[in-house]
């Protein structure tokens, strides 16, 4: 059964997953620099998720991506992403993770106005609340 899954750029030089099935035991999920596909579903049961560098149709990924991404996982307990989206002023939309309980966010100066976005659209009532460190 499959438990975790990595996918990097390095590893698969393709940019794509290598992967798209469904899996109930499927729990923690590393993905960078690779192609996030369409059908998302096999994210679904996941407890643990990373996001570094992710792509969607060849190109930056977008913000809305990222929602539709966190809303497959409502039971993620560990999340881990950076702030290389690229933002649309309508792409912003709520995403609640209640079972969220460590959360990671990186990006780079030119990046503030979306890491606060990040910070603004996840809700995490398990997390409390958030220190904030000048970048």
């Amino acid at each position: 059964m499959l438990e975790e899954l990595i996918s990097d750029s390095f590893t698969s030089p393709n940019r794509h997953i290598p992967f798209k099935g469904i899996t109930h035991s499927l729990y923690s999920v590393e993905l960078v620099r690779v192609a996030i596909p369409k059908n998302i579903i096999f994210l679904r049961n996941l407890k643990e998720l990373r996001l570094q560098s992710i792509l969607y149709r060849n190109k930056r990924c977008p913000l809305s991506r990222y929602c539709d991404i966190l809303d497959a996982c409502p039971d993620l307990e560990k999340l881990e992403l950076d702030a290389h989206f690229i933002k649309h002023p309508l792409d912003q939309r709520p995403v609640l993770l209640a079972k969220l309980s460590s959360f990671g966010i990186r990006g780079e100066p030119w990046e503030t106005d979306n890491l606060e976005t990040i910070l603004d659209m996840i809700t995490a009532p398990s997390l409390g609340l958030l220190p904030t460190v000048p970048l």
